[in-house]
């Protein structure tokens, strides 16, 4: 049975900098002692926790050690998967000094009901269960989504994050005592996941520190979508004055929302004369980039908002759009705008020129372009680079 939760998604403006540091050192010690070598297995000899004959050392050295590249690989896509969201949810310190405590759990429960064994035990695999099994109690009752196989069986599901943890250790317990593949310590696995969840619990009950944003981030996006949806729906059955209440209150609660801000200017269109109209197609046309903001829609609530008001836009923000407009491929509409603000002496429109002889094909469109900045805006900075541009 396969789980894996796939609730979080990597910030990187946040990077698991101790995960990956991680993986790297994990990695390069196979690299440097490669499977099957001589320095490998005097290694996994040396330095693997053997419980009949152990040293101190062991207890932590052994979780850095890995019997082969396909053990490394497994254990370091589950590193990568549950480390992210743990490292960002405790911050990076608490988090290392986490990992090495489930580790030890794992260690210590194995070396409790193995004590004469003579195999060495290797392996990150303690220390991750612990990380699971933080992860399960640090988000505790809130709902995540994830991955699951069983059997031929599989597919996607939601759950409180909690019930994963007794799910994890039973499925340890069901390999252990079916006696499937003895090589795997599947006793480790389960005083890594208990290690980790009391961990988890402890924490959170005695008041550590413990990022609850990042945790209710799903909750809250959860949320929003459900109330997205309700919104789309409205729209489709041309319920306008709840579809535009439903998205207003979206953008409230996220004034970055770009998504319900088209949708909001979609429901306002209905009614193209009211002031509502001109204050959402406003507020759409002077919108940052947004990924859900296609240059095609903006383009066309352009053209939609300059048949429907009178008000004209600020000369600034026709210099921004039509630079939008000419990186999405609408050059005519930007070439036009450009072609107003200079017929209006508007200073935007040498920087806007400029700009659209950089990214013309047509030699002679771009030689006039500058020629024209040269000769309608000659004290203009524009004009260094228009020079530079002519004699290059």
């Amino acid at each position: 049975m396969l789980i894996l939760p796939l609730e979080k998604s990597i910030d990187w403006h946040r990077p698991p900098l101790v995960t990956i540091l991680l993986i790297v050192i994990n990695t390069l010690i196979l690299l440097f002692a490669p499977d099957g070598s001589e320095t490998h297995d005097g290694l996994i000899q040396h330095y693997g926790f053997i419980p009949a004959e152990h040293r101190p050392i062991t207890f932590l050295t052994h979780t850095f050690l890995h019997g082969s590249l396909g053990h490394l690989v497994g254990n370091m896509i589950f590193l990568f998967l549950m480390g992210f969201a743990v490292e960002t949810t405790l911050g990076s310190g608490l988090y290392l000094l986490f990992y090495l405590i489930a580790g030890q759990c794992a260690v210590l429960l194995f070396w409790l009901l193995n004590a004469n064994s003579p195999i060495p035990l290797v392996g990150a695999s303690g220390c991750i269960a612990g990380l699971m099994g933080l992860y399960s109690a640090l988000f505790g009752l809130r709902r995540i989504r994830f991955f699951y196989s069983l059997l031929f069986y599989f597919g996607y599901a939601s759950a409180p994050a909690i019930i994963l943890l007794p799910i994890w250790v039973l499925n340890e317990l069901y390999q252990l005592l079916s006696g499937e593949d003895s090589h795997i310590a599947y006793i480790a696995h389960v005083g890594g996941l208990l290690g980790g969840g009391l961990l988890g619990l402890g924490i959170k009950r005695f008041g550590g520190k413990v990022d609850t944003a990042y945790l209710d981030e799903s909750a809250r996006s959860q949320t929003r979508n459900l109330r997205f949806q309700e919104g789309i729906d409205q729209l489709k059955a041309l319920d306008i004055e709840k579809a535009y209440g439903t998205f207003q209150t979206l953008l409230e609660a996220d004034p970055q929302d770009g998504e319900a801000l088209l949708q909001l200017y979609k429901v306002a269109k209905f009614k193209p004369q009211s002031p509502r109209y001109r204050e959402v197609a406003e507020r759409l046309l002077n919108s940052p980039p947004d990924p859900h903001i296609a240059v095609k829609d903006l383009h066309e609530a352009f053209a939609d908002y300059r048949r429907s008001c009178s008000s004209p836009l600020p000369p600034d923000l026709i210099a921004a759009l039509a630079k939008r407009f000419c990186r999405g491929g609408f050059t005519d509409t930007a070439e036009t705008l450009a072609q107003e603000l200079l017929a209006d002496g508007r200073e935007e429109a040498a920087d806007l020129l400029l700009f659209l002889a950089a990214n013309l094909t047509d030699r002679d469109e771009q030689r006039r372009y500058l020629h024209l900045i040269l000769e309608k805006y000659p004290h203009h900075e524009a004009t260094v680079m228009a020079r530079q541009l002519l004699n290059g």
